[in-house]
């Protein structure tokens, strides 16, 4: 019994895992729509967390231009997702 439920507690293992490297190739497939620039802002604000100050100083962007080229990234990203039928997250 011991040993069943431990291969399927490593089946279920191996399905997250696969699982996980599908969604992760779907935002990355996602992330082609956006410019570089897009792109990057995203991925230091959301990924590395940096503060929107810094990534004033690293872009060399005014906070309001960072703030709105964020959001209008964020918002084409999330069209592209659910168009790709990708709603882990609920993204609606």
């Amino acid at each position: 019994k011991r040993e069943r439920e431990y291969r399927n507690l490593q089946v279920e293992r191996t399905m997250e895992f696969q699982s996980s490297i599908e969604e992760k190739d779907l935002v990355r497939k996602a992330l082609t729509v956006l410019t570089d620039e897009q792109k990057n802002l995203i991925l230091l604000r959301d990924y590395e967390g940096y503060s929107y100050e810094e990534l004033c100083e690293i872009t060399g962007m005014s906070m309001p231009n960072v703030k709105t080229t964020l959001f209008r990234s964020r918002k084409k990203l999330k069209e592209k997702l659910l168009e790709m039928n990708f709603t882990k997250y609920n993204v609606k």
